[in-house]
């Protein structure tokens, strides 16, 4: 809220970058949240942004870029936009705008509904193969697999009983 300043644009760097860390190896991996293909930031409330701190946002962009994962800047004024577009932050030239690293949206509803769009066409692909790496056949519905999940996380049984609620 306000202006934006380098020292909360790298704090949010930092914390941006502890997402993609590798977990410690005697963590329980359910217990680590996944690395995120899509990363969304709401501007809305920035009226101005100063050249550092647009640089710590090329680094943001490059952490991302890194990892597979796309940015998402909401609510971006005219204003910051072409102070981000001096400084080199702007999407990049491509037709398919799905396939952008970064994206701009005039609010988060926007952003938020193109990111849901964007993972649920990656949904089938991923379902497909865990299912085929580790799942029954049963499991192959999305709510049956949900089920199975929970049962395997709290070592319980319930996803039968459960499964006439889909």
């Amino acid at each position: 809220q306000n202006y934006l300043f380098f020292g909360n644009a790298s704090g949010l760097l930092a914390y941006i970058t502890t997402m993609f860390e590798e977990p410690e190896p005697d963590l329980n991996p359910q217990l680590v949240p996944p690395i995120p293909k899509i990363i969304i930031l709401d501007l809305a409330l920035v009226t101005g942004i100063d050249t550092s701190a647009v640089d710590a946002f090329s680094d943001i962009l490059a952490v991302c870029g890194n990892h597979d994962c796309k940015l998402f800047l909401s609510g971006v004024s005219k204003n910051l936009r072409d102070v981000m577009n001096l400084c080199g932050i702007e999407p990049e030239n491509i037709a398919d705008r799905s396939n952008r690293k970064l994206r701009f949206f005039s609010d988060l509803d926007g952003a938020v509904g193109k990111a849901e769009d964007f993972l649920l066409k990656q949904a089938p692909f991923e379902v497909q193969s865990m299912v085929h790496s580790s799942l029954s056949a049963t499991t192959r519905d999305g709510f049956q697999h949900a089920l199975a999940l929970i049962d395997e996380q709290h070592q319980t049984s319930l996803a039968q009983e459960l499964s006439e609620l889909a």
